[in-house]
C-alpha cells in the first residue's frame, strides 16, 4: 500500500478511536475515575492523529506516492472492523466498553503508526509509551470487570506487552 494511503487510513483510525473513547466517557455516570481515564485515552489518540496528520502534510509527494509499506493491510482492517462494530450499536455497559477498547489495543495499530511515522521521517513514540496506553486499559479492566471476555482480552494485552518488552 502506498505510504500516503496508509497514512490516510491510520489518521482515520486514530480519530475514530479518540471519538470512541470520548463516547465511552459520555455514557458513564458516577464513575469519575473511568470518565477521566477514557478522556485521557481519547486525548492520546488525538495526539497520535495529530502526529500522523503532520506526517501526511509534510511527506514529499513523490516519496509518498512511490513508497510502499507492505504487510499492514490486515492490521488496519482489523482495527477498522473493531471501530465499525463499536459505531454500529450502543455500547452501554462498562464491560462492553472495556472489551472493545482492549480488542482495539490488541490490534497492531500502534506498531503500524510507529512504522509509518518513521517511514515518513517523523518522530514517533517509543514502545514504552505505546505499552503504557495498553497497560492502562488492562489495569482498568482488572479493577472494574469480572466479565470473562474482558479478562481474557486483558490477559492477551498483558501477554502481548511481555512479548514486546522481553522478560521482566
Amino acid at each position: 500500500m502506498r505510504l500516503v494511503a496508509i497514512l490516510d487510513r491510520c489518521l482515520a483510525v486514530e480519530r475514530r478511536a479518540g471519538a470512541l473513547y470520548r463516547r465511552f466517557a459520555e455514557v458513564l455516570s458516577g464513575h469519575d475515575d473511568l470518565r477521566a481515564a477514557w478522556l485521557r485515552l481519547a486525548g492520546e489518540e488525538d495526539e497520535h492523529a495529530a502526529a500522523i496528520a503532520i506526517a501526511r502534510a509534510t511527506v514529499d509527494p513523490a516519496v509518498g506516492a512511490q513508497s510502499h509499506v507492505d504487510g499492514w493491510d490486515e492490521a488496519l482492517a482489523r482495527a477498522e472492523q473493531v471501530l465499525t462494530r463499536s459505531e454500529q450499536g450502543p455500547v452501554t455497559s462498562l464491560d462492553d466498553q472495556l472489551a472493545l477498547a482492549l480488542e482495539l489495543e490488541s490490534t497492531e495499530i500502534d506498531m503500524l503508526r510507529q512504522v509509518v511515522l518513521q517511514t515518513s521521517g517523523q518522530a514517533y513514540e517509543t514502545s514504552a509509551a505505546t505499552s503504557r496506553h495498553a497497560l492502562e486499559l488492562a489495569d482498568l479492566a482488572a479493577r472494574h470487570s469480572t466479565d470473562s471476555r474482558v479478562r481474557l482480552r486483558e490477559a492477551m494485552v498483558r501477554a502481548h506487552q511481555r512479548l514486546d518488552t522481553g522478560p521482566l
